[in-house]
């Protein structure tokens, strides 16, 4: 039989007679399959439905060098498959051989395989001449004529140009959009022909005017903005043209507006916005020198930086601002923010917070990556665009940078010092040991507290970390309750029998949510626990030196909560989002009688879109904790504020993780933008 005619018998068929049709069948099916179609989709094509009845598609191997390929012998009786370009060995038949520009059908029968029949494409010849729409391959000599002939509708050689926009040859077709690396984003649709009306529309680089592209989308022609205005983000102007109330406008040829489109602004609850599915971000794990950003403050606020760097590209245009809020009581270490501004009139202000337990890493990375995707990522999804386009967003990278790492504890703590440690006298008779230290010892940093009222009686116990001592036998290094003598003395119980005297170094660890009392009555307040419980926090080493939810000396001690509070106030921010890990997924809290506007359709939309990526319980601690606990920075504002947590992340994090914590931290943004923000 031969292979190039198909068994006039196989299957019942019919005999084949007119062997045009057959290879026009064959050309369109090798077409079709180029497009998307499967091997047994295009065995369809070429014999018809029921042409190989009773017949298996086989998937057959292909050849990807001179070698023989092996075929494999199927279970099956009958199968059908294709082969090209190779050969192809079986044990039980000679090899299948076929060049370079054939391909064929192959049938699987009496345990070998069998060319039913072999086909070779002809190699198309090029035109002289290119046609627009048409499929022809050109010769060299038609692509040249279109590439450099006057006649030609395509940009000039190199070195040839024209000035401006009077390029009646050149068939311009749209306005990209591009983003900060200049890739395209999107087109403007005008009109085909140069010189007739062009419809500007929001162009998201604000330094540039207008791009022009080729025919092939590639950038023929760039105009640089005359920016007189100090504004960035997506601006709607026109020739300099800046109006608010406009959301595209049309010109003629002499810049004549001859038709516009009113920007409609929903004013409650942006029931526009959409929840939102983000790109996935990357693993970390703070032990890799990759991740340093999750234990090294000077390292955090330098990828910042970077943002910044890139954010204001454009020296006219500055989106992001850096400045401080305060800074610490330990060590006066600067307390930073990042400010993202596209406009001028804000439609919300969003505040973004991590590192008030600088120890719970997830939210470190996970802010960074939000806001991140506001400056470089912004079409990833319309809401990260609107968010862009009428939010201002401020980051804060670390609330407690003293505790995001220290030497004796490098993944940093949960708790933050009041202040660094000092030197202290202290005396012992061998059941307790009083200690007391001078104004001239006690340091200045904290401008909230005093030498000579630094300890005050609470309700609570209080306890004090004794770093390091003369005598470590009469007073080890460790964490100590004490009693209130007066504002610069306490006394502790003494660990031995043993009497004597010397110095000490100590200091007083604080949670800073825990940082707040009950005096004015408003307020319940959150327990306090005692050491050897889950909530001890020991060192490297294994040495105690805290308790992960102390109060510390008073409310309102650290320096570091003071600062936040009051730049929540200053800054009036419609939204706060304080961002910790563990203890669970989907969890998130608000408080006392600030409990948020319409938190029932919150959580019950929160709820909705995050059920879809975690089955976990929801934390929905809005009501669990009402009016039980309050954190400390929370006590003073009065905002749509909230806590939210995700499980995982402590010191590392699976991208999956990541990504989900990411998604959680975007959906409460989003629910309490579309539920809960008032109309300003």
């Amino acid at each position: 039989m031969s292979d190039n005619i198909l068994e006039p018998t196989i299957n019942g068929l019919p005999p084949v007679t007119d062997w045009q049709k057959v290879f026009l069948a064959l050309q369109q099916a090798n077409e079709a399959f180029l497009r998307g179609a499967t091997l047994p989709e295009l065995g369809k094509q070429i014999i018809g439905d029921v042409a190989i009845q009773g017949a298996d598609f086989e998937d057959l191997p292909a050849a990807t060098s001179s070698a023989p390929v092996p075929l494999p012998i199927p279970e099956a009786e009958l199968k059908y498959g294709f082969l090209a370009k190779g050969t192809f060995t079986q044990p039980n038949a000679g090899d299948l051989v076929y060049s370079a520009k054939q391909w064929g059908l192959v049938i699987f029968n009496d345990e070998k395989w069998t060319k039913k029949f072999t086909l070779e494409i002809p190699e198309p010849t090029g035109v002289d001449k290119i046609i627009e729409g048409s499929s022809d391959v050109p010769t060299s000599d038609a692509t040249y004529q279109f590439a450099v002939s006057k006649e030609s509708g395509q940009a000039l050689p190199e070195g040839w140009n024209f000035e401006g926009f009077d390029r009646p040859d050149l068939a311009i077709k749209n306005i990209p959009m591009l983003d900060k690396e200049n890739s395209i984003l999107g087109y403007i649709k005008i009109s085909p022909t140069p010189g007739d009306d062009f419809n500007y529309d929001i162009i998201e680089r604000p330094d540039l005017e207008m791009v022009i592209l080729d025919k092939d989308d590639k950038v023929f022609w760039i105009l640089p903005k005359n920016n007189n205005t100090s504004s960035g983000g997506n601006e709607e102007k026109v020739t300099g043209v800046y109006r608010e109330d406009l959301k595209r406008v049309t010109l003629d040829v002499d810049s004549k507006v001859i038709d516009f489109i009113p920007f409609v602004e929903n004013k409650f609850g942006y029931d526009s916005l959409t929840f939102l599915n983000p790109t996935n971000k990357p693993a970390f794990d703070v032990s890799n020198p990759s991740d340093s950003m999750g234990i090294n403050y000077a390292d955090l606020i330098s990828k910042y930086d970077s943002l910044m760097t890139l954010a204001n590209s454009n020296p006219q245009v500055t989106l992001v601002t850096k400045g401080t809020y305060g800074t610490t009581g330990a060590t006066n270490k600067p307390q930073y923010y990042f400010r993202f501004k596209a406009t001028p009139k804000p439609k919300a202000k969003i505040l973004l917070t991590a590192g008030t337990h600088a120890t719970e890493k997830m939210y470190i990375f996970g802010f960074y990556e939000i806001f991140k995707d506001i400056i470089s990522q912004p079409y990833q999804h319309p809401t990260i665009q609107w968010i862009r386009d009428n939010c201002e967003v401020v980051v804060i990278p670390c609330n407690c940078p003293e505790s995001i790492s220290f030497p004796e504890r490098i993944n940093g703590g949960r708790t933050t010092p009041e202040t660094r440690p000092f030197t202290a006298s202290y005396s012992s008779n061998g059941t307790s040991i009083t200690i007391t230290f001078a104004q001239s010892d006690f340091p200045t940093e904290n401008a909230g507290l005093t030498w000579d009222s630094y300890f005050q009686v609470q309700p609570q116990a209080r306890y004090i970390t004794i770093w390091s001592t003369d005598s470590g036998t009469i007073l080890p290094r460790g964490l100590y309750a004490y009693s209130v003598i007066d504002g610069h003395t306490i006394t502790i119980s003494a660990p031995s029998n043993q009497i004597g005297s010397g110095t000490c170094q100590i200091q007083v660890w604080v949670d800073p949510n825990r940082n707040v009392d009950n005096g004015s009555g408003q307020y319940q307040v959150y327990a306090q626990s005692s050491p050897g419980g889950e909530t001890d926090q020991k060192l490297d080493d294994g040495t105690l030196y805290a308790l992960y939810d102390h109060k510390g000396t008073k409310a309102g001690s650290l320096q570091e909560i003071r600062n936040f509070i009051k730049f929540i106030k200053d800054e009036n921010f419609d939204i706060v989002i304080d961002g910790h890990c563990p203890p669970a997924y989907n969890y998130v809290r608000a408080y006392n009688n600030r409990i948020l506007p319409n938190y029932q359709q919150f959580m019950s939309a929160v709820k909705s879109f995050a059920s879809l990526f975690n089955s976990a319980p929801f934390e929905e601690n809005i009501t669990k904790y009402y009016p039980t606990e309050e954190p400390a920075w929370r006590c003073a504002v009065n905002t749509n504020a909230v806590i939210i947590e995700w499980k995982n992340g402590l010191a590392n994090s699976t991208s999956a993780e990541h990504t989900a914590a990411v998604r959680w931290a975007y959906t409460i943004m989003i629910g309490l933008l579309k539920y809960c923000v008032k109309n300003k």
